[in-house]
């Protein structure tokens, strides 16, 4: 196995959580008061690809608006908060099954079901909320995917 290969799947934890302190960070560039238009024409553009960015679903900060919707925003704070923790828990690898996956996706298609058929007015915390419980699930099958690859590669060799 390459020298590369091993640092990876030793450090692959604190790579994930370094990425998503950066990704997350760069959220708040808003709310930074940073007079760039460079940087913030950047944040804007990455952040563009992977959200709606509806000002209406959006959080404000100093007048200005989060890159993200709340959805998204909980989604990427359950996550960082769950790679964070998962930094000091020893087990190396995840088996895990599709269950629990598909039952933290049911409150977000719930709530967008809702809000669609007009039950109830979009609600920043209720969207935060759901995102921040699939943010944090999605994020152990990632990391247990590449982990569990990373055994499978030393197995194979």
């Amino acid at each position: 196995m390459s020298k590369v290969l091993i640092f990876f799947k030793k450090n692959v934890r604190i790579i994930f959580f370094s990425g998503l302190l950066i990704w997350t960070t760069g959220i708040f560039v808003p709310c930074l008061r940073i007079n760039s238009p460079v940087l913030y024409f950047l944040s804007d553009l990455f952040y563009s690809t992977i959200c709606h960015q509806s000002q209406i679903k959006s959080i404000s900060c100093n007048n200005d608006f989060l890159f993200v919707c709340s959805r998204c925003l909980g989604i990427y704070i359950g996550a960082l908060v769950l790679s964070a923790s998962l930094l000091f828990f020893k087990k190396k690898y995840f088996q895990l099954k599709l269950l629990p996956l598909i039952i933290s996706i049911i409150p977000v298609f719930l709530d967008v079901m809702f809000v669609k058929i007009s039950i109830y007015d979009y609600s920043h915390t209720i969207s935060f909320i759901t995102g921040l419980l699939f943010g944090s699930t999605v994020f152990v099958y990632i990391l247990s995917v590449i982990e569990n690859s990373f055994v499978e590669t030393v197995k194979g060799k």
